[in-house]
């Protein structure tokens, strides 16, 4: 769900690594393409012990906050009544996909981020909502949860980012 995904680095890597291997490289590059080598190993180990909680955690939020999300939009009519069944239609394919293979991490980034698209779809109809809609105090609830649940998100990657990089040294 994380971009990069964990293969992505561990390819690029093993990339930055070959591209080295050359016996004319100055040592500078070797020094830098290896540090930003050791960095980012440490962050795909990071992610292979801690990126599956989180994601659960996620999809337990997005579906919370998408559920808040269509009972506004339904309120509104229009447009927004059938976004707000698009909605419901993501959030009730959770357990289905789910169930299928719980444990299968291509399910659970695939869950993670359709509600992840379905959140940030609804973010672009509310924000095309007319002023007098929007001047509400329902939709400015509506838009503190959108917000509450992005920086939640941003903490979230940043327990992948930090732990791996910070105090470490030079990346480049």
């Amino acid at each position: 769900m994380i971009y990069p995904t964990a293969s992505d680095i561990l390819r690029c890597v093993e990339r930055n690594l070959a591209a080295i291997s050359d016996d004319d490289t100055p040592r500078t590059a070797i020094k830098s393409t290896l540090a930003t080598s050791r960095h980012l190993l440490r962050h795909v180990d990071l992610r292979l012990s801690i990126e599956k909680p989180i994601l659960l955690d996620d999809i337990d939020k997005a579906s919370e906050l998408l559920g808040k999300v269509a009972t506004y939009l339904a309120s509104q009519g229009g447009e927004s009544s059938a976004l707000a069944h698009s909605v419901r239609a993501v959030i009730e394919e959770a357990p289905q996909l789910l169930s299928k293979a719980p444990e299968e991490m291509d399910n659970i980034v695939h869950r993670a981020k359709a509600l992840r698209e379905q959140i940030y779809v609804s973010l672009a109809h509310l924000q095309k909502l007319p002023a007098d809609a929007q001047a509400t105090k329902a939709y400015g609830e509506i838009r503190d949860l959108i917000r509450a649940y992005m920086r939640y998100q941003i903490e979230q990657e940043a327990r992948l980012i930090d732990p791996a990089f910070a105090g470490k040294g030079p990346r480049r």
